[in-house]
């Protein structure tokens, strides 16, 4: 996580999700570029087409991965509920679900005592940008769909090629072991059965511009070479990021303790996020609009609102122009959304916009707000500093704590100002918190209960 760097919200990074077509035998990835695999597309037969880019091939070493040139483009079997404990050896179509109509799909296979000892997944990447992409971030599943009483167990091993044929260990994080000796070699009644995930992991290997690198998820018994008994292994879900040796991406995305991806901006890190992550921003000058549109997340500065500050990126609408109003009226350094269950802002500067830390009376439904070690300052013209509200709650059952507001004159006849405003909402906490400033209001802290 690098620091004490200023993001302008007018260079955009743009990052895109490369479509993957029948057009050309790989897939395109350059920098800052996304790509993804599902497998939902394939069909629900055994002999099922790859999509674009990937193959598979079966052999009879353990933990062994073939040529990609010499892979195949199909499937040969198809497995999900119930997979029968007397299954075929080789390559798989997983649904989950009924296998002959289940749309999430995986690719996988299951050894049997002399054939298919391993099993391969392959994809092709080709650099079309103009520049070299540093490392790649990589997550995926992998999916179980049936238990072995083998003792070893089965493992996905990830590896990579820059030309295909001699392959590298990605190392223990593209890792993935199921413990052996399960109680039988039955299918699940819902599968898969178990599912482990791999995260936001960095494959450190460069790719040059017009190079291609090659991924193979390798198949197997853990160890020792008996491969009877087998567990039945896919994956899923891939996620390929090419990233820049330019790029320093200050905002981290987390998820139950364990970090899941980085970002440039504030914005872009809660684009990322999910159901109740936390979203980490490093010190520096964030020049954005900060939208809370992700249900139950946690934003939040590391180091606090001291050296982490969310700037206005508007410095030049003169409040005394009529046709500026409502621009500014509108313009909030963070802004709640409705329908969010619990969300919390913690240890910012929001620094400069005419509203600071909002909830407006539209968003109130469905959505706790907690606001908590934060400072507002006004908007500033020409000196005069302006500001129409610091800090706004209006979900019920809020928490504003131990933030300063730095308050300034409003602009705007037709609408009331507050330092701290809680409007139309029930067991509202306001404490210890400070307003400061050289300008006052008729109530610093606006208290405006549901009737």
């Amino acid at each position: 996580m690098k620091k004490n760097f200023t993001y302008y919200i007018y260079c955009l990074l743009v990052v895109s999700t490369v479509g993957l077509t029948k057009l050309q035998a790989q897939i395109n990835i350059s920098v800052g570029n996304t790509v993804t695999e599902n497998f939902d597309g394939i069909g629900v037969s055994a002999t099922v087409t790859l999509p674009t880019g990937w193959k598979m091939s079966k052999n009879n070493t353990v933990r062994s991965v073939d040529a990609y040139s010499s892979a195949v483009t199909v499937t040969e079997r198809i497995a999900g509920d119930n997979m029968a404990n007397n299954a075929q050896n080789g390559m798989y179509n997983f649904g989950a679900g009924d296998p002959s109509s289940a749309t999430d799909r995986a690719l996988g296979g299951i050894s049997s005592g002399s054939l298919s000892k391993s099993v391969n997944i392959y994809l092709d990447l080709y650099n079309n940008g103009a520049g070299a992409i540093n490392d790649f971030s990589i997550s995926y599943n992998v999916e179980k769909y049936r238990d072995g009483i083998n003792s070893a167990g089965f493992s996905i091993q990830m590896y990579y090629s820059t030309d295909g044929s001699n392959w590298t260990s990605a190392g223990n994080d593209f890792l993935t072991s199921f413990a052996g000796g399960d109680a039988n070699n039955n299918g699940y009644a819902s599968a898969p059965g178990a599912t482990v995930s791999v995260i936001g992991k960095t494959l450190n290997v460069s790719l040059a511009a017009s190079s291609h690198l090659y991924l193979a998820w390798n198949y197997s018994v853990a160890s020792g070479s008996t491969t009877s008994n087998a567990q039945a292994l896919g994956i899923d879900d891939v996620i390929i990021t090419a990233n820049s040796p330019e790029e320093d991406k200050p905002v981290e995305v987390w998820r139950g303790g364990s970090f899941v991806s980085d970002h440039l901006t504030i914005q872009a890190g809660i684009g990322g996020a999910q159901d109740g992550d936390e979203v980490r921003v490093a010190d520096g000058i964030y020049e954005e609009i900060v939208v809370l549109n992700k249900p139950n997340i946690t934003l939040k500065s590391v180091n606090g609102r001291d050296h982490t500050i969310i700037k206005c990126p508007v410095t030049n609408l003169d409040p005394d122009n009529e046709d500026n109003k409502a621009t500014l009226d509108n313009l909030n350094g963070i802004a709640a959304q409705k329908d969010m269950g619990t969300i919390t802002v913690d240890g910012f500067t929001v620094q400069g916009f005419p509203g600071g830390i909002i909830q407006s009376m539209g968003n109130a439904t469905g959505t706790k707000f907690v606001v908590i070690n934060n400072k507002v300052t006004p908007y500033v013209y020409n000196v005069e500093e302006y500001l129409r509200n610091g800090i706004q709650v209006t979900g019920d059952n809020s928490l504003v704590e131990n933030n300063e507001v730095v308050v300034g004159i409003y602009y705007n006849d037709e609408y009331g100002s507050s330092g701290i405003g809680v409007v139309n909402a029930n067991n509202i906490t306001v404490k210890d918190n400070t307003l400061t400033g050289g300008y006052g209001f008729d109530q610093l802290v606006i208290l405006m209960p549901k009737p």
